[in-house]
């Protein structure tokens, strides 16, 4: 009798397996059959592997109705794992089961159960964000209001990639709540720059000279409000005149000092390239604070922007200002004009770089000529560089130098200064685009400058495509210096499709090319010598994306 028992125990056991493996296993039916029928965690999960390489190419209809079967009646690292799936998919039919799978009902306990349902909530708003469906905005918010912060981590991302301008209200909540973790407080921000939307303005403002912890939300507030664009002018002009006495009042109590926001503002404005800010960068210039250091940063910044901006107000005061003892104010104030373009400092420059000084109060002055000058400036530039062997050999018995240390010092000075010669000497007449084109593959970076800035000059919008192009290629210097140069000349030309831009340029495939520029961002970011250029890279992504 027990025999005969255990026999029929084994022809029905067989009997499922074959129901549960009958079909073809290319299929994603055959896969959803099998983890429906298997009955260990284990073997559903080794089956969801299966399933999910088929997905990738198979043809079957309704595959995402097929996954999304598996939402439910099944363990949480299986609904995790169809989550997933469904998130790489991309098919939108996918957002109503997602939603109706959410159970935020177990809170952050450390039971199994528990565990899996909140693995699984992740995955379902991970996925929901791929899908970019604004339908999914009330399952998101939703999940906002789990107890498990990396569930609400997942879900503040996935409504930047949503862009519901819905989500800000509950965001911007978020953004400025003091009683949460700041990294949340950090994410809400980012999300509310990807919406983009300038009903968020207020809470990011809010946030821009928070410090909470010793932590500052200033690095994710500043682009926050770039990404949501000129709307964002507005508030930060009232920052810089003090219109609002809120605010003002804030910023005293918390010891936020005047020139910090200045400083810090027109930085923003300097991203953000909107003219209605030139008349008060312009008075900046000659800002005055009793901390040297914030009195130069604010002049420094208003300089940077107003050359961002290429206002032609701007070039008489800054080319003024050229003879300042500090010399990292003159070098910003040589680079800002640099990018305005007006030849007329071109004569300036060259009776710096000729006058009394160090070299290092003399350097941007000999590059300022190469950048901005014509062949007609050769002769001049060749006759200053032939007296600079003595004049650096006097240099270095004034500050005794050692003869092994001054040897290299000017080995270095004059092979930049031969190389600012290269942009001097391109052959190359404004106007002419081939030619400037053909010099952005120069081997000399401050040539590959040149001719972005030239071309950025030019108005012409089919430069855009070489631009777009020269940017895109690495910075592979062998040195930190090598490096510095070519990210200086890849910002010349991330400068001069800004201006493109501006001046009505509209490429067919922005948001191609914005999706290119910002997966290299993500790349460059990884590396410290590039970061800091993944930032502009990233910016420039912003606006093809916004246009």
């Amino acid at each position: 009798m027990r025999h005969s028992i255990r026999n029929q125990l084994l022809v029905l056991a067989a009997a499922g397996l074959c129901a549960c493996t009958r079909g073809d296993p290319k299929t994603v039916k055959y896969w959803v059959q099998k983890v429906q029928g298997e009955h260990t965690e284990r073997e559903k999960k080794a089956d969801m592997a299966h399933l999910r390489e088929v997905a990738k190419t198979t043809k079957e209809a309704d595959v995402a109705g097929q996954v999304a079967s598996l939402l439910h009646d099944q363990p949480g690292n299986v609904q995790q794992l169809a989550a997933e799936v469904l998130g790489e998919l991309g098919d939108k039919s996918a957002v109503a089961p997602l939603l109706a799978a959410i159970d935020i009902s177990r809170g952050s306990g450390a039971d199994h159960a528990t565990e899996e349902q909140n693995h699984a909530n992740r995955a379902i708003a991970d996925a929901l964000g791929k899908l970019g469906d604004p339908k999914a905005t009330p399952g998101l918010l939703k999940l906002l209001k789990s107890k498990d912060n990396y569930t609400v981590i997942n879900a503040i991302s996935s409504l930047g990639e949503v862009r519901d301008p819905a989500a800000v209200k509950a965001l911007s909540e978020i953004a400025t709540d003091t009683s949460i973790e700041t990294f949340i407080n950090k994410k809400a921000i980012m999300a509310l720059g990807e919406i983009g939307d300038p009903s968020a303005i207020p809470a990011v403002h809010e946030m821009l000279y928070q410090e909470r912890k010793g932590i500052s939300f200033y690095a994710e507030s500043s682009f926050a409000l770039y990404e949501i664009g000129k709307p964002s002018t507005s508030i930060l002009l009232s920052d810089i005149q003090g219109k609002d006495p809120k605010f003002m009042s804030w910023a005293k109590e918390h010891g936020v000092l005047k020139g910090a926001i200045l400083a810090k503002t027109a930085q923003i404005l300097g991203d953000l390239n909107d003219r209605s800010s030139e008349h008060a960068l312009l008075e900046l210039l000659a800002y005055k604070d009793e901390d040297a250091q914030l009195q130069y940063a604010t002049r420094m910044q208003a300089a940077d922007a107003l050359g961002r901006m290429r206002s032609k107000a701007a070039v008489k005061p800054m080319e003024e200002m050229l003879g300042d003892e500090e010399v990292a104010a003159r070098n910003t104030y040589y680079r800002a004009l640099r990018f305005i373009g007006d030849r007329s400092v071109v004569a300036t420059a060259m009776k710096r770089a000729s006058a009394k000084e160090s070299i290092g109060y003399r350097e941007d002055a000999y590059k300022t000529v190469a950048l901005l000058g014509n062949a007609g400036e050769l002769n001049a530039y060749d006759a200053l560089l032939a007296g600079e062997d003595k004049r650096l050999d006097a240099e270095c018995k004034d500050a005794e130098i050692g003869d092994a240390d001054c040897t290299q010092q000017k080995k270095d000075v004059e092979g930049r200064l031969k190389l600012y010669r290269g942009a001097l000497a391109t052959g190359c007449a404004t106007g002419q685009l081939p030619c400037w084109e053909q010099k952005l593959a120069d081997a000399n970076p401050f040539v590959r400058e040149r001719a972005a800035l030239e071309l950025g000059h030019s108005g012409k919008a089919e430069a855009l495509p070489q631009l777009i192009s020269t940017i895109q290629k690495p910075l592979d210097g062998k040195s930190n210096d090598e490096v510095s140069q070519q990210d200086e000349a890849r910002f010349a030309a991330i400068l001069a499709v800004h201006w493109l831009l501006n001046d009505g340029a509209k490429p067919a495939n922005a948001a191609e090319i914005a999706a290119k520029l910002e997966k290299q961002a993500d790349e460059e970011r990884k590396a410290t010598a590039t970061m800091r250029s993944a930032e502009d890279v990233k910016r420039l992504a912003v606006r093809l994306r916004r246009a």
